[in-house]
């Protein structure tokens, strides 16, 4: 923790330094990867990204899905979740971020060399940059290494100067965007309702260490399952620090998950109470607070008091790789049947209920998996395993449908809707809003084509929406406060409209 405020606290030196000079120009930094990826625990650390923004102008990443260290290229799951991290670590201080470097070719590093890098690649790449919200990107670079471990990598156009497909992509999708600059400079991403706690302290527990732990990387694959199963609902998330947390900057959500808990502050375990007391909604998984901020173990688990928020204590914690969880009969979560099975994974974490909560599910031998409990305004659900885990390993639909189940029971809803002839699975949609316009930003990440419908709520009835690529008028039809465009997606189509309002 030393090193991270040494590393925000140097940046913040060379920030001053530069303002002392030049009082004008905005001063960035960006990171070779967001935090999300790394661990404070790697070599010398790494930095977190929610400080250093605090520290410039405006702060954001380099963005290599393709890169030749990288053990296959990135999905496109994982490029979303790691926009979206770099995003919130922004916009938690009302900050925009950039992306430093945007991949421009083949990834080249001695005698690793990644796939090619197609147009189709490139233009997905910028697209979804601007559809998470980033000011600026630079394409790096426009002309490939010439020498060194790199050489001949990482280039817009060929070493011989000859242009090449990806470039001619590059520009016509930077003309567009440029056309439509005054739009997405006006715009933001859509708010979110769902936060998802980052908390880097859990990396000091073993979770990321081989000789203390065989769970690896279970702070990162836990958050990257919470986003995923939100982002296949169409449902907008924002990760938050735990400065946010005990600083009580969470009016805007209605429900704050907590993955992977094993290590909290005191302050962050106060902020958690309040939230859940004004009214919200707190989902946290196994081990909560099992050790405070200076690694002390708590004599109850949930720790730090929490298990009075959480109406449980653990009663006995079991290994497990993998575990099934059913949900009660009587449970009555919102769209979730009945008698449904969730997974869990690393432990079983048997809960002891306290008088007034209800046990929402059990695990194979009968004894309480998952318990919700009112306190004050708000209520408090606790997690006898790690689901978040669970479902980056093995995204199945019940894991899916609980965790959207628990946000509905917060309130929260979509905006965004889907229904094709066939599955629309792969299509992605995302949203920048302003009070007269709101640009939908369309993603087939499959490679067939699909037929959908796209079902956007919006707060007025639009005038005109008009596709980007040819500023032609787009067919929609306005009815209950929604719009709905059909659309005939080509493999790896990306559309792009906006919605203006009369």
């Amino acid at each position: 923790m030393f090193i991270d405020d040494k590393l925000a606290g140097d940046l913040a030196t060379r920030v001053n330094a530069i303002r002392a000079g030049d009082k004008v120009h905005p001063i960035t930094s960006h990171s070779d990867a967001p935090s999300l990826l790394t661990s404070p625990t790697d070599k010398y650390g790494e930095p977190d990204d929610f400080k250093m923004s605090a520290n410039a102008d405006f702060y954001g990443t380099s963005m290599y899905p393709m890169h030749s260290e990288s053990t296959h290229p990135w999905s496109s799951g994982l490029l979303d979740t790691a926009l979206d991290f770099s995003r919130s670590a922004g916009n938690s201080l009302h900050k925009g971020f950039w992306i430093g470097e945007l991949q421009a070719g083949q990834g080249a590093t001695g005698m690793r060399i990644a796939a090619p890098v197609t147009a189709a690649d490139e233009t997905f790449w910028m697209w979804q940059a601007v559809a998470h919200g980033a000011r600026e990107f630079a394409v790096f670079s426009w002309y490939p290494m010439s020498s060194g471990f790199e050489s001949n990598g990482y280039g817009l156009i060929n070493l011989d100067g000859t242009l090449t497909d990806r470039a001619r992509a590059a520009g016509q999708a930077a003309a567009i965007i440029g056309r439509h600059a005054s739009s997405v400079l006006n715009a933001t991403p859509a708010p979110a309702q769902v936060a998802i706690l980052y908390n880097r302290l859990s990396y000091m527990v073993g979770g990321s260490q081989p000789n203390l732990s065989k769970l690896g990387r279970a702070p990162i694959d836990s958050a990257m399952g919470l986003h995923r199963a939100f982002e296949e609902e169409q449902i907008p998330v924002d990760f938050v620090s735990t400065q946010d947390v005990a600083s009580q900057k969470l009016s805007q959500y209605k429900i704050l998950f907590v993955p992977f808990p094993v290590m909290l502050s005191a302050d962050v375990a106060s902020g958690i109470k309040q939230y859940a007391q004004g009214g919200g909604t707190v989902v946290a998984e196994a081990r909560l607070g099992w050790n405070n901020e200076r690694g002390f173990a708590s004599t109850v688990i949930p720790g730090l008091d929490l298990d009075k928020v959480f109406g449980a204590r653990e009663k006995v914690i079991r290994p497990a790789d993998k575990s099934q969880i059913a949900i009660e009969a009587s449970t009555n979560l919102p769209g979730l049947a009945s008698g449904g099975v969730i997974s869990g994974a690393a432990f079983e974490e048997d809960l002891e209920p306290y008088s007034g909560s209800q046990v929402l599910a059990r695990f194979k031998d009968g004894e309480p998996a998952a318990v919700e409990n009112s306190f004050g305004k708000g209520r408090a659900i606790l997690l006898g395993s790690f689901v978040a885990l669970a479902y980056d390993q093995d995204p199945d639909a019940g894991t899916r449908e609980f965790l959207i189940s628990l946000a509905k029971l917060a309130g929260v809803q979509a905006d965004v809707e889907l229904s094709a002839p066939k599955s629309s699975e792969g299509i992605e949609v995302r949203r920048s809003v302003s009070d007269h316009e709101q640009i939908v930003f369309a993603f087939n990440e499959s490679k067939d084509p699909v037929d959908a419908t796209l079902s956007i709520a919006v707060p007025w009835t639009p005038k005109h929406v008009t596709g980007w690529a040819n500023d032609k008028d787009v067919q929609f039809e306005a009815r209950q406060g929604k719009v709905f465009m059909k659309k005939a997606f080509a493999p790896g189509e990306v559309w792009v409209v906006s919605l203006e309002a009369n």
